[in-house]
């Protein structure tokens, strides 16, 4: 709910400000629809359509959306991390170790 993504922002809030720049709402948002472009063209999809109730379309719907919302932010979060790991620690460790590069 609300009270998650309050939390969530006031953690995201404490992390250098280089990492969380790369954690954007238009990342997210690109990893949502590539997300729902690849569920609507699944054979399964077509195979349920039409026997679900108008209510519980939308009940699967609305789950399906936070599921994909999570694992997008997840998903960016992850890539934020790792390559923020990579530049802030591991390059300038292998400069140091290996100057010649």
């Amino acid at each position: 709910g609300n009270e998650n993504n309050a939390t969530i922002m006031d953690d995201l809030a404490t992390l250098d400000p280089t990492l969380t720049a790369e954690i954007t709402e238009e990342k997210i948002a690109m990893c949502v629809e590539e997300a729902i472009a690849e569920f609507s063209e699944d054979p399964m999809i077509k195979k349920c359509e039409g026997k679900y109730t108008q209510e519980e379309e939308e009940t699967l719907e609305n789950i399906f959306m936070h599921i994909v919302n999570y694992k997008c932010f997840t998903g960016t979060f992850d890539d934020a991390c790792k390559g923020f790991v990579k530049a802030t620690y591991v390059e300038p460790l292998l400069m140091e170790l290996y100057p010649e590069y």
